[in-house]
This record gives structure tokens, C-alpha cells and sequence, in this order.
């Protein structure tokens, strides 16, 4: 018996993970720098509700706290590159 969680990411989850990749390239080469903090902290909030109701709710959420974690560092990088703008 296989007693592992089946992880199944929520459809904005998804679109988080899917842009990451772009997202990391844009950010490399200074580009929309602003555009992708603001986007950051939206989804940032939306992860950090969601791996709360999974706490909540006794669920494992170890994966959502790491994404979140991704994107946590990202988002420092971008507020370093556009201090240095300044």
C-alpha cells in the first residue's frame, strides 16, 4: 500500500510554477523588474493562505512552503537589482 500524498497543485499553483522559468529570465537580464515584484508578492500571499489551510487543515504542505520559499528569494534579488537602479 502506497501511503505517499498525491500532490495536486491548484489551477493558480500551477500558473505560478509554469511562469517561474520566464519570470527567472526576465529578472537575470533587468528586465520588468517592477512588473515581476508586484506579481511576486500577489502570488506570495495567494501561497502563503494556501499552505496555511493545508496546515490547517493536518496536510502536508512542504512543497507550497518551498515554492514559496523560490520566490521569497527571487523577489529579494529583484528589490537588490532595482536598489542598485537607484
Amino acid at each position: 500500500m502506497n501511503s505517499k500524498s498525491t500532490f495536486t497543485p491548484s489551477p493558480i499553483l500551477k500558473d505560478i510554477i509554469s511562469v517561474y522559468s520566464d519570470l527567472w529570465a526576465d529578472v537575470m537580464l533587468g528586465k520588468n523588474l517592477e512588473m515581476h515584484r508586484k506579481k511576486i508578492e500577489v502570488d506570495l500571499y495567494f501561497i502563503d493562505h494556501l499552505a496555511a489551510e493545508k496546515q490547517e487543515r493536518g496536510e502536508d504542505n512542504a512543497r507550497i512552503v518551498k515554492i514559496a520559499n523560490q520566490l521569497y528569494c527571487l523577489r529579494l534579488i529583484i528589490l537588490k537589482k532595482l536598489n542598485l537602479r537607484a
